[in-house]
């Protein structure tokens, strides 16, 4: 809800079913709209379900325990118009503890396709990637209940490199 860009519209997938407690229209000063099937569903058909409702050029995930901060979605997409010639932009990732403690670790390596077959170096939330992916067929594999976010990423790299902010 404090992102400084000014175009964000917010698709939350419910993916508990029945239960889920009632949102509003917005959140924040932002729009929301809810997505739900009336069940439970597995995190990447979730995934899959916010990648069709959502309208936006550019486009992201972000989990329920995670959250971005404040100027992330602005500095991902200035890169990617600044930098036409790539369709993906991440940044790094802070690792904080259940207390909200700050932990060494940071997700921050350089883009490399091969490097990124070995390993999943992405934190779903640190990227922004253009729609047009989408219509070279990428999805989220609903097969996997792990490492999705992995596949998805070996997918969007078969089409354009990555640019590293």
């Amino acid at each position: 809800a404090l992102q400084t860009w000014p175009n964000v519209e917010v698709v939350l997938v419910n993916a508990k079913g029945p239960g889920h407690r009632a949102l509003g229209a917005t959140w924040g000063r932002l729009p929301l709209r809810v997505v739900s099937t009336g069940a439970s569903v597995a995190r990447s058909r979730a995934a899959n379900l916010g990648l069709e409702a959502a309208r936006g050029e550019y486009l992201m995930f972000l989990d329920d325990d995670d959250w971005f901060e404040p100027g992330h979605v602005a500095k991902l997409v200035d890169a990617l118009r600044r930098q036409p010639e790539f369709r993906v932009a991440y940044t790094g990732v802070r690792c904080f503890d259940e207390q909200g403690g700050l932990l060494p670790q940071v997700f921050l390596y350089p883009f490399d396709p091969a490097r990124l077959l070995a390993g999943n170096l992405i934190p779903i939330h640190a990227a922004l990637f253009h729609r047009s992916l989408l219509d070279l067929g990428c999805r989220v594999d609903e097969s996997f209940d792990l490492y999705e976010d992995w596949d998805f990423w070996i997918q969007l790299s078969r089409h354009t490199y990555f640019v590293m902010i």
